[in-house]
């Protein structure tokens, strides 16, 4: 089984490559990382901002490793929701589905490829991170690869619902729902309860309809210690998330399985 999940995950990944999905990631590190940061330390020099200046530029990078997650996590939503419907539209799932593989496996291997993307958008965030630590001299909080783990976890949890919600619906759908949700996430904390009876309904189905947010975000902690009781709950929420993305994988793995695809003309 595995042998078939990583013979997918290969096609996808080559896919990527040829769709030229790292052109995104080199736009990303050069203009999204590298460009402000530059321009921030040359105005720091020009100012004489002194001691303030590894502090400011900590700041940044940090803010900037958040970007660069932000862009990739929205690239890879945006491949992974679009990856089965593409092969389905082309005619070219015929050539895997011929195959000893179950469509399961096939969706599997899928997501691993474009989570193997994201990846490399967190590899990327570290090595720039310290490599302008060491070039410009300022150390990076504690918490740092934390926040990054961090990162990783909600973003796979994201590519995993996109991908399968996209094996079952178009794209277009997908990422309209997914850019639904993460809107009214964000607004309806601010929504009073007093405005109608069918607000707090509302924040509760929202609460349990999608992942959970962290408690503590390490990226943006910039104290020596990490709170080992954030360590805990941070832990239980991964969990929770990881189980969120796996409910939502085999619900849409089996609606999947049941669909009557068109793999020949």
């Amino acid at each position: 089984m595995l042998d078939r999940i990583f013979a997918v995950a290969e096609n996808g990944w080559i896919e990527l490559v040829k769709r030229r999905a790292m052109y995104v990631l080199a736009a990303a590190v050069m203009l999204g990382f590298w460009g402000p940061v530059i321009v921030q330390h040359k105005w720091l020099q020009s100012t004489g901002a002194g001691a303030r200046a590894p502090q400011a530029l900590q700041r940044t990078v940090l803010s900037l490793d958040q970007f660069m997650f932000f862009v990739g996590l929205c690239a890879s939503v945006l491949f992974g929701a679009g990856s089965t419907e593409a092969e389905v539209t082309q005619r070219t799932l015929c050539s895997v589905m011929i195959r000893p593989i179950h469509r399961g496996e096939y969706l599997a291997g899928r997501a691993l490829s474009v989570m193997l993307f994201f990846l490399t958008f967190a590899l990327a965030a570290v090595l720039c991170s310290y490599a302008a630590s060491f070039l410009f001299g300022f150390s990076l909080p504690a918490t740092f690869l934390w926040g990054i783990v961090q990162r990783v976890c909600r973003g796979s949890t994201w590519i995993i619902i996109a991908l399968s919600l996209g094996s079952v619906t178009s794209s277009a759908s997908t990422v309209s729902l997914i850019v639904a949700v993460v809107v009214l996430s964000a607004f309806a904390p601010h929504l009073s309860n007093d405005i109608h009876w069918v607000i707090p309904a509302f924040k509760k189905f929202l609460h349990f309809a999608t992942p959970c947010d962290w408690t503590t975000d390490f990226l943006a902690v910039t104290g020596r210690g990490i709170p080992n009781q954030s360590l805990g709950v941070n832990a239980a929420i991964w969990l929770e998330n990881l189980m969120y993305g796996v409910v939502v994988f085999l619900i849409s793995s089996w609606v999947f399985s049941k669909r009557d695809l068109k793999l020949r003309e």
